[in-house]
């Protein structure tokens, strides 16, 4: 990911430049910079160049339209551009072609934005280069290539990956649009502020068009002594990812705390795996740990025929009750085993009187025969309903 137009015209003082035409454009990027003020230079221009010029090769006979039309066709980023008065014709192709034209204010010259923006386009290529050498190194470690610990660390160590205590793996992924390029530089900060405050080391990388952190601690290595502190915080990190990324439209699963580098692979794909249950079994939730779903890596191989028929004899009757009579006891059934049986807690989380949930709960051990203090069918209950989440057998005919 370039610096694109639209985080260019915020570098003084380029930020004092006006957008006039090709708005739709601003999210070009720009790989270099060309100025000219000869009007042959088409033929120097290439893909991704920001073009500059004083506009003093332009007369009244000048073709503006082909112009703009010339470096749309060039896949050119923008036309920066100091002109009294811009043709309305040049204006209307721009905009129809999404090419932008940014307007260069009496008081500036070209040469006064060439530097500025040369600069932030070399700052941003050498951190392009060294994400692209980091996310190469990322492919190598989760797919295994770096076949000892002593090989990841010696590559590793230049990237900022050191010998640490332990690590915890993390997944990030969009929610849609699979199609299209993950922006993953765009949430770092928001991690690195948490990092910085709890003390830890963040490496980030990507795989497969997933983000990807490695959770390190920051202290002196001690082959003797387990590093608490990643564990320690574990809880506050998980809160901050849930309050943080709450309306990002982002899913972020962690995988299980690792002592050695080398089972990083094993943390990543624990990590993905608690997306795609969590996204099955907590939809309205973006944040996903594997500790909590990991029974369900050993429900999933369960043949469905199985599965089906014991959901059926075990909450069969709630699954029909629901469906003839538009109720929801399986939702409250699931949320009142949550909150360990405690009917005030179950009302807050479902948004209805207490009173309400003692009424549903006798519905239920009417319809299922149940005795809430036997242990044996509180394992049995839980069991059906995270077989019903996985198997989607809200619509089953018992």
């Amino acid at each position: 990911m370039g610096l694109t137009l639209f985080e260019a015209l915020s570098i003084p003082p380029l930020d004092r430049c006006k957008i006039v035409a090709g708005e739709n454009g601003l999210s070009r990027e720009i790989n270099s910079v060309n100025s000219f003020d000869a009007p042959d230079v088409m033929k120097w221009l290439k893909a991704g160049d920001l073009v500059l010029t004083s506009g003093y090769v332009f007369d009244n006979e000048f073709d503006f339209v082909s112009l703009i039309e010339d470096l749309a066709k060039l896949d050119c980023t923008g036309l920066v551009i100091k002109l009294s008065e811009l043709p309305e014709n040049m204006i209307k192709i721009a905009n129809k072609l999404n090419l932008p034209i940014i307007e260069i204010p009496e008081d500036l010259s070209v040469s006064d934005l060439l530097a500025p923006v040369l600069r932030q386009v070399f700052i941003y290529q050498g951190e392009k280069y060294g994400q692209e050498k980091k996310n190469e190194f990322i492919r190598r470690l989760l797919t295994k290539k770096l076949k000892s610990k002593e090989a990841i660390l010696s590559e590793g160590s230049s990237l900022g990956l050191y010998q640490a205590a332990g690590y915890i793996c993390l997944c990030i992924t969009p929610f849609t649009n699979r199609n299209k390029k993950f922006d993953f530089i765009s949430i770092q900060n928001k991690f690195e502020s948490f990092a910085s405050m709890k003390k830890i080391h963040l490496f980030f990388g990507e795989y497969e068009d997933n983000g990807v952190i490695i959770v390190q601690s920051q202290h002196n290595y001690n082959r003797n002594q387990k590093d608490e502190s990643i564990l320690q915080m574990k809880d506050d990190f998980i809160e901050f990812l849930k309050k943080e990324f709450e309306k990002d439209k982002i899913y972020i699963g962690l995988g299980s705390y690792q002592t050695d580098i080398s089972n990083c692979p094993t943390s990543y794909n624990e990590a993905y795996e608690a997306i795609q249950f969590g996204k099955l079994v907590s939809p309205n939730e973006n944040v996903y740990e594997f500790s909590t779903l990991q029974i369900y890596t050993i429900l999933r191989h369960i043949p469905s025929f199985i599965s089906e028929n014991f959901i059926a004899n075990i909450i069969g009757p709630l699954i029909n009750y629901d469906k003839e009579n538009n109720s929801n006891l399986i939702q409250t059934l699931e949320t009142y085993l949550n909150c360990s049986l405690k009917p005030s807690e179950t009302g807050n989380q479902l948004g209805v009187h207490r009173n309400t949930i003692h009424f549903r709960i006798a519905k239920i051990k009417e319809l299922l025969n149940i005795n809430f203090d036997d242990g044996n069918m509180m394992f049995q209950l839980n069991c059906a309903l995270r077989l019903l989440h996985l198997n989607k057998t809200n619509s089953l005919h018992v």
